[in-house]
């Protein structure tokens, strides 16, 4: 398979093997588009895990600079109590958001024997307001860069 989805079922696998203090259960799987039925979200939370990005830089003759970003979609249904939104709740998949790029943040991998290190995280949106507003759902991304190097 290629590197950039060995990377991102990497990083799903990690994120699977982690404990988190949302008790909602979910198992992260690396997807080329992230897809969902809003009727399965009813009470779930759902991770997915999809590449977004990736750069190839030439540093030298022979040699590029191969930086692949993976994004972390964290989605939920949030439910409204006398017309407005539920703070806690989203205060609660925020700190999910916060937990799962701690889980990812410093690790590395081998990916088809070349080492992927971890480079930076980025979570944006933290959630997005607007369609919280409209929707009464939580999206938030956690994209994390990775340094591809052959060994």
């Amino acid at each position: 398979m290629s590197d950039v989805f060995d990377l991102a079922d990497a990083v799903a696998s990690r994120i699977n093997g982690g404990t988190y203090t949302l008790s909602d259960t979910f198992t992260v799987s690396a997807m080329a588009l992230i897809e969902y039925d809003m009727e399965d979200m009813e009470d779930a939370v759902l991770v997915k895990c999809v590449p977004l990005k990736q750069e190839i830089d030439p540093i030298a003759r022979n040699k590029c600079k191969n930086e692949i970003t993976i994004g972390v979609a964290v989605l939920k249904n949030v439910q409204t109590s006398t017309g407005s939104v539920d703070t806690a709740a989203v205060s609660g998949l925020v700190e999910l958001s916060e937990e799962i790029a701690d889980r990812l943040r410093s690790e590395s991998y081998t990916v088809n024997s070349k080492r992927a290190s971890w480079l930076r995280t980025e979570v944006d949106p933290i959630y997005d307001g607007d369609v919280l507003y409209a929707s009464q759902q939580f999206r938030s991304v956690i994209s994390v860069t990775y340094l591809l190097t052959t060994p």
